[in-house]
């Protein structure tokens, strides 16, 4: 039985913990963006779905808590905002940075997913965006 470190199983903590908050605050995007493409949802209270969305976005610092504008925009803001600390493009950078300190225990599969990841998200974007293609980014 092999022994790990008390600083590699710290980071490798912290490396779990900010993928996992990346993959929540994802999966709040795709509900944000989808809840007003649904026909039943446009009818029936899908203000107040956005709403209560866009809430958590702000509580986790993924969006400004002032936002009240689109749907598409508080997506892209929540996906690729740099100075949002809880934004999708920050939390993939912190696991890099967590992930960088421990590199050769990582696999090589796991480290090209993590760069492309943040690639993607760092890529040039367009202005506007519909909430199709939010969910599409965020897929």
């Amino acid at each position: 039985m092999g022994h790990l470190p008390s600083r590699a199983a710290d980071n490798l903590f912290w490396l779990g913990r900010y993928l996992e908050r990346a993959e929540a605050t994802l999966r709040l995007v795709r509900s944000l963006s989808t809840s007003l493409m649904d026909s039943d949802a446009a009818v029936h209270g899908a203000g107040e779905t956005r709403e209560k969305l866009q809430g958590l976005l702000a509580e986790w610092g993924a969006i400004e808590g002032d936002e009240d504008g689109r749907v598409a925009d508080a997506a892209s803001a929540a996906l690729h905002d740099e100075e949002a600390y809880g934004s999708v493009v920050r939390l993939v950078r912190a696991a890099r940075s967590t992930a960088a300190t421990m590199r050769e225990r990582l696999s090589e599969d796991f480290w090209k997913l993590l760069l492309d990841l943040e690639s993607r998200l760092l890529a040039p974007r367009d202005t506007v965006l519909s909430e199709a293609a939010g969910l599409a980014r965020a897929e």
